[in-house]
């Protein structure tokens, strides 16, 4: 096995391919899939495998509101900004910055698509 600080690029590279989302229990809240939490703690550049995740905050495919599946998404990933490493906390609540922002211009989006769609009615 090569050391991981031989080969920093891999962490985000086998990010893309991780199982990410899991649903928790009863509640069906969404978090992070064990899976990606470990590759996360293993990879000395967390920074870029959470931008690697945060890519994935948009489904293939899905139904009714595209920005609440982004912002169930976003929650799961923003829980890692209280991780007890503090790199790993930080590169959290970077990516949380722009994830919010992704999600606050979908739903502006799908608000503008709404309002299109009513006044095509009227």
């Amino acid at each position: 096995m090569v050391p991981r600080q031989k080969c920093p690029s891999a962490g985000p590279a086998i990010a893309g391919g991780v199982t990410l989302w899991s649903k928790n229990g009863e509640q069906s809240v969404l978090t992070l899939h064990e899976a990606a939490i470990e590759l996360l703690e293993a990879s000395p550049e967390p920074l870029a495998v959470l931008e690697s995740f945060a890519e994935r905050i948009t489904p293939s495919s899905w139904t009714g509101s595209l920005a609440n599946i982004m912002q169930a998404r976003s929650r799961a990933i923003s829980t890692l900004s209280k991780h007890a490493r503090p790199d790993i906390a930080e590169a959290a609540k970077v990516v949380c910055e722009k994830m919010i922002q992704w999600v606050e211009r979908q739903k502006e989006r799908e608000q503008r698509e709404d309002r299109e769609r009513e006044q095509r009615f009227e």
